[in-house]
């Protein structure tokens, strides 16, 4: 595959930062951000090495994370990984509603479009399908899959949640065997201090320091894919919203499923 532009992919778990990163990202004026709904797989020869996209292009793609074999041929690929607190993703993913044509409008993590798919993606991604920890929660997925929507609670949207978050979190494990270079994005650190965190992805993929990166609500307009507001300055106002979204219960299923691998991205709870 021949190779002239900087690609760039934006990925990692949903509501863990992506969309932000992409506009941040986009308002440079050596890249090209391209979100997920306007990406078309057929056209990625011309985004590597159409002038229209050079010197470098980004693509905001959480859905793809688990297609490592894919992502790791992609000649000079810079890959960014989002993450972001579990209690702030698995809220977010049960406050985000889904419907497909006004259909079956459901919690994000619920919908078989968005957190169910994800999970079956990601199942088979990495060959899970016994794990003692697994177990219980792959049952009840399964009981929600069958009468779905019938039936479902809020108990099992935040199931959910909690289990795509872990799952999608396994894969730059997988990533560093395969040898595909990633920098992890950290949500809270990019909010709270966006100069010092957008120089340190620039420098990851290779280009200079641009002024504008921080002025992307100037450089934007409208609402992105999961209702993010592309007017809205970076702020540090979203980080701790989980408290009054969160019961003891949700939170007792969040640690439960994702604290092990939430320490090891530095989250403590």
């Amino acid at each position: 595959m021949l190779h002239s532009n900087i690609p760039i992919l934006i990925t990692g778990c949903q509501r863990s930062g992506t969309t932000l990163t992409n506009l941040i990202l986009d308002s440079h004026p050596d890249i090209n951000g391209i979100d997920e709904i306007d990406f078309q797989a057929s056209r990625i020869t011309e985004y590597l090495n159409d002038p229209v996209f050079s010197p470098a292009i980004s693509w905001k793609l959480p859905a793809i994370s688990h297609n490592f074999a894919a992502i790791k041929i992609i000649p000079g690929l810079k890959v960014l990984w989002c993450v972001r607190d579990p209690r702030s993703v698995v809220a977010s993913m049960v406050k985000l509603r889904l419907s497909i044509n006004t259909r079956l409008d459901a919690p994000w993590s619920l919908h078989p479009l968005g957190g169910i798919m994800e999970i079956n993606n990601l199942l088979s991604a990495l060959k899970i399908n016994s794990s003692d920890w697994l177990k219980p929660a792959l049952r009840r997925l399964q009981q929600i899959t069958q009468k779905y929507p019938a039936d479902t609670t809020h108990y099992d949207a935040v199931l959910a949640g909690a289990l795509c978050y872990r799952l999608k979190n396994e894969l730059p494990a997988i990533y560093q065997k395969h040898g595909i270079n990633f920098h992890i994005v950290k949500y809270e650190d990019l909010v709270r201090n966006p100069k010092h965190e957008v120089r340190n992805i620039l420098t990851f993929i290779g280009l200079p320091w641009n002024e504008q990166v921080l002025e992307h609500h100037l450089l934007h307009a409208g609402i992105s894919v999961g209702n993010t507001d592309n007017t809205r300055s970076i702020d540090s106002n979203s980080i701790e919203k989980w408290i009054s979204q969160l019961t003891k219960d949700d939170l007792a299923i969040i640690s439960q499923y994702c604290m092990s691998i939430a320490k090891i991205m530095g989250y403590e709870f």
